[in-house]
């Protein structure tokens, strides 16, 4: 309790000390005025002595309600109590991105790990093979496109040497036709059609192998699909290696080695004990006297000790709960951190439990050399990213091993 809510509360009791006086002083009074003398006769002694006994009750009730109405003054206006009111952590929850067998489960339960770390292992033989055979497959696209292109460029020779053949038979059938010899002009005429046929031929042949062509490797379809494929097995063997996308604690849900799991299924949930807040609802005629850094005790159900915080977020939304009318509630949700310093004394919370809430409106003269409870959460994981520089290096070797050397 700090200094100054120790001075307020002395303040109220050197008040109630007063008022109580002051009822014995006039009680005193009322006595002598009532005359209760040994003197007196009984029947008058005892109905004076009734009159006496209910003036006490009514003291009280007056002492009760000057220092209630002294308290709220002090201290109550103060102190704000704060309703369903819950420690929440930051958690991250690891589900599988495929299906599989666990093999091994490398961090344990209940057991510190940071962002990163390797969690769960899963059988990957089946993922080695995929991967096998999308190489294969990465392989006989390249040994297709430079096939394509030797058949290309061996029918581009052909047609260029038949184009070169039917030009040099052109000039043969022409000085034929000048020479006016009927045998050199049948003859010639003869060779140059047939190489005008064969030029044909040659050109036809050419004309689909040169539309399955592209202009590099990296345009030919086959090529595309194949390492399409080779990305997709190479990311798989990837997953079955689970890591944790944050700092925090494991807590394993029923998971076993050997047992076999489905894409998307819950397995384990990494939990930052360490950073931790309550969530929790004030009532709407409270609000206007809180703010963002509010300092705020709280008493955790679990172990019954004295935490402390500050305010760090308050909703812009008002939540209406009940149906009728006159038994509706107006709350709005807080969220308060937990002091790094008071869970390192304290102890870490079970997340979801419950805490006894007191928001101090005001502010003590210590309350500027505190230090205020904040969050730092980790919003930003490269845990499930595929690195695709390492997997085009891959794909690299691949070509490099069965495109033709020259």
């Amino acid at each position: 309790m700090s200094e100054d809510s120790k001075k307020e509360i002395e303040k109220v009791e050197k008040l109630e000390n007063n008022v109580v006086e002051t009822v014995k002083d006039k009680v005193g009074e009322r006595s002598e005025t009532l005359g209760i003398k040994l003197g007196d006769d009984n029947k008058n002694r005892e109905e004076r002595v009734w009159d006496f006994k209910k003036i006490i009750p009514a003291g009280v009730i007056l002492v009760a309600a000057i220092a209630g109405v002294a308290y709220y003054q002090l201290v109550g206006q103060y102190n704000i109590k704060a309703d369903s009111a819950y420690v929440n952590a930051q958690q991250a929850e690891i589900l599988p991105q495929i299906n599989g067998t666990v093999r091994e489960l490398v961090a344990g339960n209940s057991k510190e790990v940071n962002q990163g770390d390797l969690l769960i292992v899963l059988d990957d033989t089946s993922a080695k093979l995929d991967l096998q055979n999308a190489e294969a497959g990465v392989a006989q696209a390249v040994k297709s496109y430079y096939a394509l292109v030797a058949q290309s460029n061996a029918l581009d020779q052909e047609i260029e040497t038949r184009q070169a053949a039917v030009n040099r038979l052109a000039s043969v059938y022409e000085n034929a036709k000048k020479s006016g010899d009927e045998d050199k002009i049948s003859s010639a005429q003869d060779a140059y059609e047939s190489a005008q046929s064969e030029l044909k031929v040659s050109m036809a042949n050419a004309i689909t192998p040169k539309s399955q062509l592209t202009n590099s490797l990296e345009e030919y379809p086959a090529f595309q699909q194949a390492v399409s494929k080779f990305k997709i097995a190479y990311t798989n063997l990837a997953r079955t290696r689970m890591y944790s996308p944050i700092t925090g604690k494991t807590s394993y849900k029923n998971l076993s080695v050997g047992q076999k799991i489905q894409e998307n299924q819950p397995v384990l949930t990494v939990a930052n004990l360490k950073n931790m807040w309550v969530d929790a609802n004030v009532k709407e005629s409270k609000l206007k006297n809180i703010k963002i850094g509010n300092e705020v005790t709280l008493v955790s159900s679990v172990n019954g000790k004295t935490y402390e915080g500050n305010i760090i977020d308050i909703a812009p939304v008002v939540v209406t709960k009940g149906n009728k009318k006159d038994n509706r509630s107006k709350t709005v949700s807080i969220k308060i951190a937990i002091s790094k310093r008071s869970l390192a004394r304290n102890g870490e919370l079970p997340i979801g439990s419950s805490m006894a809430v007191n928001i101090k409106t005001k502010a003590d003269k210590n309350s500027a050399k505190k230090e205020k409870a904040t969050l730092k959460l980790e919003n930003v994981t490269n845990t499930y990213e595929i690195n695709d520089t390492i997997i085009n290096q891959e794909i690299a070797k691949i070509v490099e091993k069965y495109q033709p050397k020259n």
